[in-house]
């Protein structure tokens, strides 16, 4: 871990419940500001309607906003643990003190991957224990509440 680069940037957007787009806090050298899209290392939230689906996975929406509420215009700390097919760049956020997926999770807007590689794993299954036996966000146990979250979009 101690090899890793932290990196400072601003939340541009949040794609997903378990993505960020991360702006550079100075321009490069073409004076344009560096983008990374992150995915969240660990976690998996569900996914929203696009171009390969024309309806939500429950709850997309809510875990989505969760996240683009708690990080948009903020700023970070970041680093890449991995680069992965198909997701991208992978890697750790913290918004002040706090892990983001950690945040993420601890609501119930996503669940914990396995195998991983992050050394924040137990912290995060912990946190998505306390989250399914809470009934929280993905867990919700109110009858026909994951129904009423997916939006089915025109095609």
């Amino acid at each position: 871990m101690a090899s890793q680069s932290w990196y400072r940037g601003r939340v541009k957007a949040s794609p997903s419940g378990d993505c960020l787009v991360i702006q550079a806090l100075r321009p490069n050298n073409t004076g344009i500001p560096l983008e990374r899209v992150i995915t969240l290392s660990s976690v998996r939230a569900p996914k929203l309607a696009g171009e390969d689906r024309s309806t939500d996975e429950p709850f997309a929406w809510d875990s989505r906003e969760y996240l683009r509420k708690l990080c948009l215009g903020k700023e970070v700390v970041y680093c890449i643990e991995s680069v992965e097919e198909p997701l991208g760049l992978v890697g750790i956020v913290f918004l002040g003190n706090y892990n983001v997926a950690a945040l993420v999770v601890q609501k119930g807007w996503a669940s914990v991957t396995s195998p991983s590689t992050t050394p924040y794993y137990v912290e995060l299954q912990f946190y998505m224990d306390q989250a399914f036996n809470k009934g929280l966000g993905l867990w919700s146990k109110a009858s026909g509440a994951a129904e009423a979250s997916v939006r089915t979009l025109p095609p």
